[in-house]
């Protein structure tokens, strides 16, 4: 009786171990069906992860904007098989872009004393970069570069010719912007004083649409299989995960059961 009792633990222990085996390639089962994720950028302002995540989702790669350190800031995720066509991407779309400063930014770095043609120097590329900021949030602009030349303060000599204050704005252009040239000068000219709409230069680049990179492999966890097979693969993975887990559950309950049954009285001849 002694020795069946030995047998018995004996059994329940082997179960026992065969559970935690089991568990542990569960867990790597789940581990290859998520996949591992690649950190793309960080530091980011919630604009510019809006942005990459878009631009990435328009050459058909997924991207996660997710909370980062310290408080405020984003970073964005691809899978790591994805690493190299979206770092092409932003390359190509000058993502992420770097904030333009303006007026606020000129009021709050200025010091105590300052000359006048520094001072003059920051207020001028503080209002470009306000006007940068306006062209910018213009439906098919993709990118604005705006240039004052402002003319000097009256306090020049009076024989001295004075030059006029001129401007320059380039935009790149993804389509055609849905302004034109004239209402271009009027919103730079009707910014900056003294600057007549005529003397506003306005130069458009168009910026071609680039055909997202074909790729025949999708990433599955560490590996990569045909994109056509890639959704079929993770549903599989998915299915024999829980198939497992189900096992898993129903033998632990049958070890339950069985425990808790009253071992059969033996007769000693």
């Amino acid at each position: 009786m002694v020795g069946r009792r030995s047998e018995g633990s004996g059994a329940r222990r082997t179960s026992s171990h065969g559970l935690r085996l089991r568990a542990l390639a569960l867990g790597l089962l789940a581990g290859l069906a998520l996949g591992c994720e690649a950190e793309l950028a960080r530091d980011l302002s919630a604009t510019q992860a809006d942005e990459i995540v878009l631009a990435l989702d328009e050459a058909s790669i997924l991207a996660t904007r997710e909370p980062a350190r310290p408080p405020g800031s984003f970073r964005v995720t691809v899978a790591r098989g994805e690493v190299v066509g979206a770092l092409r991407v932003l390359r190509e779309r000058g993502l992420p872009r770097e904030p333009v400063a303006g007026l606020e930014e000129l009021r709050a770095g200025g010091g105590l004393i300052e000359r006048p043609e520094a001072e003059r120097a920051r207020y001028a590329a503080a209002l470009a970069g306000e006007l940068t900021r306006s062209l910018e949030a213009i439906d098919g602009v993709e990118r604005a570069r705006v240039h004052l030349a402002l003319a000097p303060p009256s306090g020049a000599p009076l024989d001295a010719p004075v030059p006029p204050s001129r401007a320059s704005v380039l935009l790149q252009e993804r389509g055609r912007a849905a302004i034109d040239d004239d209402a271009i000068r009027a919103l730079v000219a009707g910014a900056v004083p003294d600057l007549p709409a005529g003397a506003v230069s306005v130069v458009r680049s168009p910026l071609a649409d680039a055909a997202p990179p074909e790729r025949a492999f999708a990433p599955v966890g560490p590996f990569a299989v045909r994109r056509d097979d890639a959704t079929p693969m993770r549903l599989v993975l998915a299915a024999s995960f829980a198939l497992n887990l189900l096992l898993a559950v129903a033998i632990v309950a049958v070890l339950r059961r069985r425990a808790r049954q009253p071992a059969p009285p033996t007769h000693e001849p």
